[in-house]
């Protein structure tokens, strides 16, 4: 069982070597905006979305990412109204790129195909459904006068991977969740992609489709999704733009009749193994293996859950290492913040949604609707000087709560997950 670990562990880190040293063409013709890019490297985000095509959509629109370009491809040309031109962005791996493994010349495309076959395999399934705690479940859609709901077979009925793989026989999508909580690769895949999207958590969930199916119905997730077509073929209907911009979990609803038949704005196409797709929450989709008669489809999704807090929170950030500006300003702002709604707005830390909504602006535009209403002058005047001083502090704590949050997350998974390989490799 440790030789099994460590071999994906060294395909692992065998990933992000290569990812370090390949480099790509950037967009071309000065059709895009210039982005910030993070202090940090985007290592992986830049190995799975060439050009610097990841940071330009991000937060914005979908953006799909081929192994092998089919000729689609439309990196650096941006319609200026997504109504007009419903053609979501695509970019492809460069066909004459190419690394040294191994003292051999390998092209790109042969190790994006190797990177997502080494991150997991269906046959692993048997050592992932030995382990204790696992979530997991058979869903299929169902149509009931003309609206799409989503079947789930009674936990009880696949209590094994042999009734799951019945069930699947049957026409039934195969979901394990939290995926990351039991497969090594796959927690330190979701653990890059949470530092490089500076993002609060990333989980991954399996999907296992049988041929001819629809798994799921047409919807739109809270979180932003990254999805690795394993092996088979699925063909996904994207919608170009948002149903709920920048959603979270509180706005999430079943979408109307007259949402999902709003077609104008779908893209329709299919993922090959090693084709990556990004869809930015409040985007609709579906996906199903309709028209594939032979093969089993496997993908992996990365679900991005936002780092944010509200604009009243980040200038209590401010604040609350001096005890005196505590005690003078706290309640005032609490107060404050329910009648005003922009204090409650949502604020992320990412460079490129700053640059479309910059977060300084949005502080000392809520320093400015707290000011106003704290009685005279003199006092609106103090605040206003106190706490826009303190900026920085107060985006620094933040940041280095969030850090501590998301390190003690990962201490704990990392823990569990252990303990879990390690109860397989004592059977």
């Amino acid at each position: 069982m440790q030789t099994f670990l460590s071999s994906w562990m060294l395909h692992f880190f065998f990933f992000l070597a290569w990812t370090a040293i390949v480099t790509l063409p950037g967009f071309v013709d000065g059709h895009e905006d210039e982005v910030l890019r993070p202090d940090a490297p985007l290592t992986l985000l830049d190995s799975l979305f060439p050009h610097d095509s990841f940071l330009h959509a991000y937060e914005t629109s979908p953006l799909l990412s081929r192994r092998i370009a089919d000729g689609t491809e439309n990196a650096g040309v941006e319609s200026s109204d997504h109504h007009e031109s419903n053609n979501i962005r695509s970019v492809a791996l460069p066909p004459d790129s190419y690394v040294e493994a191994n003292g051999q010349q390998t092209s790109a495309q042969d190790v994006r195909l190797y990177q997502v076959n080494n991150l997991f395999q269906s046959q692993y399934l048997d050592h992932i459904f030995r382990q204790p705690n696992l979530e997991y479940k058979l869903v299929k859609k169902v149509v009931r006068d003309g609206e799409e709901w989503l079947g789930i077979m009674p936990h009880e009925r696949v209590s094994t991977l042999e009734d799951a793989v019945m069930a699947h026989h049957a026409g039934f999508t195969l979901v394990v969740d939290k995926l990351q909580n039991h497969w090594p690769s796959i927690s330190e895949f979701a653990r890059e992609l949470e530092v490089e999207t500076q993002q609060t958590h990333v989980s991954c969930n399996l999907y296992m489709t049988p041929p001819n199916r629809s798994g799921f119905e047409s919807h739109w997730d809270w979180m932003d999704v990254i999805v690795l077509q394993l092996a088979g073929q699925k063909t996904w209907s994207v919608a170009s733009e948002p149903t709920v911009y920048l959603s979270n979990e509180e706005l999430k609803y079943k979408p109307s009749l007259a949402e999902l038949n709003e077609t104008s704005w779908y893209d329709t196409f299919v993922l090959n193994p090693g084709d990556v797709l990004y869809i930015p929450r409040g985007h609709l989709h579906n996906a199903s293996t309709v028209g594939f008669l032979q093969e089993t489809s496997l993908h992996l999704t990365f679900g991005i859950e936002s780092t944010s807090t509200s604009v009243a929170s980040l200038i209590v950030d401010t604040i609350k290492d001096d005890h005196q500006l505590i005690s003078e300003y706290l309640e005032p702002i609490q107060k404050l913040e329910q009648q005003i709604g922009g204090l409650r707005q949502s604020v992320t830390f990412h460079p490129s949604f700053q640059k479309r909504r910059p977060l300084k602006q949005l502080f000392e535009d809520g320093v400015e609707s707290i000011a106003e209403n704290l009685g005279t002058t003199e006092a609106s005047n103090k605040f206003r000087q106190v706490v826009n001083e303190r900026y920085d502090i107060g985006v620094h704590s933040y940041r280095r709560r969030e850090k501590t949050r998301r390190m003690e997350t990962w201490e704990k998974e990392s823990a569990a997950l252990k303990a879990r390989m390690e109860a397989i490799g004592a059977r």
